[in-house]
């Protein structure tokens, strides 16, 4: 799953202010700009959770509360993708380079043996 370079740049930030632990953050309190669609983004890719929360501060007056905090896939996301990028590159290594060099070595080997015969 690819990140858009907003949503990549919210997650570290709520990964940064969490310590590396999952932790409710009031949304109106988070200390950087955010635009919540990416916040909603970032939700339905299940990295963060939301949730929003009532207090009763009297008779008639409501105060609702909306909290996000990271998930355990949303706190491990970069280091998967790191682990999932460097495992896409030795493949390619494997396919571009190590085949053809082996093929090539080999072709060369069997060339000069059936030389060695004439």
């Amino acid at each position: 799953m690819e990140l858009l370079h907003s949503e990549k740049r919210i997650l570290k930030k709520l990964i940064k202010l969490s310590n590396g632990e999952i932790k409710e953050f009031a949304i109106d309190d988070l200390p950087f700009k955010y635009d919540f669609y990416f916040m909603k983004k970032l939700f339905s890719k299940n990295l963060i959770n939301i949730r929003t929360e009532a207090k009763f501060i009297e008779i008639g007056n409501i105060e609702e509360t909306t909290k996000i905090s990271l998930t355990e896939y949303g706190l491990k996301y970069f280091k998967e993708t790191t682990e999932r990028n460097f495992n896409e590159l030795k493949s390619f290594l494997i396919k571009s380079f190590f085949v053809p060099v082996v093929v090539s070595s080999l072709t060369t080997l069997l060339t000069m043996w059936v030389k060695s015969f004439f």
